[in-house]
């Protein structure tokens, strides 16, 4: 743990709590709630056994308890649990060995806590709640970014323009808020382009690297900017163009370890994050570019757009001999891919574990987790957190062929629930085959259904 100093809140921990129990509170929770979901986050150091305790699991509790009565909703066990510590003088054992100065100071803070804490508590403070953010943008838009800060007229690149297009909205279960998912091609201009720049460049990755060469020493580079945008009043006007909206194609090239785990990036910073990205990545040349888009149009046989949900029945013998046969499952288009090998389009599905009888509506995917794509043996020995893979890339086909399986489309569903213990989402390179796809999905339910910390 980072401590700077003797007070309260000089060090990494204390921030930390601090910055979870105010977003439950302003998330609009009851004062149980927040300090239960508080105590649960941070379970590992606060509900430890007595023989464990150390430093951090004082801080903890003192902190929490600092804040409950701060905000007029101090309980009585964190009240007990704080009061003990600091009238057995627990909180100091960790700073005898520190200047004589240093605990004289970390004493006084500890007393005028104590007194605190015995003292009267003010009235519950009323926490306004923010409403979320909802992103009004629609998958496939295309806008183009032009540079008004100082930071780009640093970088010698002011009134510049660099272009995203919005390939997924996401709604976070933190504070319900809908944010999107974008991907950023490695252009940069002076003149406004059109909509067609996205056709003849490639993605810009959003992984860091300090110089060209870095590159390659990465197992893997992400091209998704998962954006965090607090307001309609982040996006600045006249820094923002809409360029057009290219729902029904994806030009994402088949590009060398394409995942699709990007980070988190804060508007405010969004310029610095562009910029610092391609002009370090400008210069790494073997990440291939698009052919002619408006080519790929023609090649998507499917015809499906991003966010189409479909319901697919088992019906052949596999599914039969599994105990599955006429059951339903769904999957969700969350990209189309070009083949530049086999010049073609193929779409990415999300498959959700869930299986039933009657056909669902669209909406039963909010309320799923989704279904990996790794085997799975012994579900005994999966481990929480472990890379996983929830997509599959279907190999392309004629349009009578896909008439021939059983699909029934479901609607569209835009915005997807960011599921935290389904972080570690990447595209593989692997092409399913139609005629295989039924038998691999039996199997992966099968050896799935029973692993119940993968859901939401």
């Amino acid at each position: 743990m980072g401590t700077w100093g003797t007070g309260l809140y000089s060090n990494d921990l204390a921030l930390d709590l601090k910055g979870t129990y105010m977003r439950l509170l302003k998330e609009g929770k009851t004062k149980e709630e927040v300090e239960r979901l508080t105590i649960e986050q941070y379970e590992d150091t606060m509900e430890c056994e007595d023989e464990d305790e150390d430093d951090e699991t004082i801080d903890a509790w003192l902190v929490l308890a600092d804040l409950e009565w701060k905000y007029g909703r101090l309980s009585e066990r964190v009240k007990a649990r704080a009061l003990g510590y600091l009238e057995t003088g627990k909180g100091l054992e960790a700073w005898e060995e520190c200047s004589n100065t240093d605990y004289k100071k970390r004493e006084q803070v500890l007393e005028q806590l104590r007194e605190k804490l015995l003292s009267p508590m003010p009235a519950e403070k009323k926490i306004r709640v923010p409403k979320p953010y909802e992103c009004e943008w629609k998958l496939g838009d295309v806008f183009a970014y032009q540079f008004t800060s100082d930071y780009s007229k640093k970088k010698g690149v002011e009134n510049h323009y660099m272009v995203f297009r919005v390939i997924q909205l996401v709604r976070s279960k933190s504070d319900n808020s809908i944010q999107p998912v974008v991907q950023v091609y490695k252009w940069m201009g002076k003149e406004l382009p059109g909509l067609d720049v996205i056709y003849k460049e490639c993605l810009l990755p959003s992984t860091g690297i300090k110089h060209p060469e870095g590159y390659l020493k990465l197992k893997s580079i992400a091209y998704e900017w998962n954006i965090d945008i607090s307001s309609k009043r982040q996006i600045k006007k006249g820094s923002l163009f809409y360029l057009g909206n290219s729902p029904a194609i994806s030009v994402i090239p088949q590009q060398k370890r394409y995942t699709n785990e990007g980070g988190m990036f804060l508007y405010k910073w969004i310029e610095e994050y562009f910029i610092d990205r391609y002009l370090v990545w400008k210069e790494v040349e073997n990440i291939p570019s698009h052919v002619d888009g408006q080519e790929h149009m023609k090649l998507n046989t499917y015809q499906w757009k991003l966010g189409d949900v479909f319901a697919y029945k088992f019906n052949t013998e596999y599914s039969k001999e599994k105990g599955l046969l006429n059951k339903y499952i769904l999957f969700r288009v969350i990209e189309l891919l070009w083949d530049k090998e086999k010049a073609c389009i193929n779409p990415v599905i999300e498959v959700y574990q869930w299986l039933g009888d009657e056909l669902p509506s669209s909406e039963m995917i909010r309320q799923t987790p989704l279904l990996p794509m790794m085997p799975l043996e012994d579900p005994s020995k999966y481990v929480e957190n472990q890379r996983l893979n929830y997509n599959m890339i279907l190999d392309t086909m004629d349009e009578e062929d896909i008439k021939k399986y059983n699909l029934i489309y479901l609607g569209r569903e835009e915005v997807i629930i960011n599921c935290s213990k389904q972080i570690h989402k990447t595209i593989e390179d692997h092409l399913y085959e139609w005629r295989s796809i039924e038998n691999v999905i039996v199997d992966r339910y099968l050896e799935w259904k029973d692993v119940d910390f993968i859901t939401y």
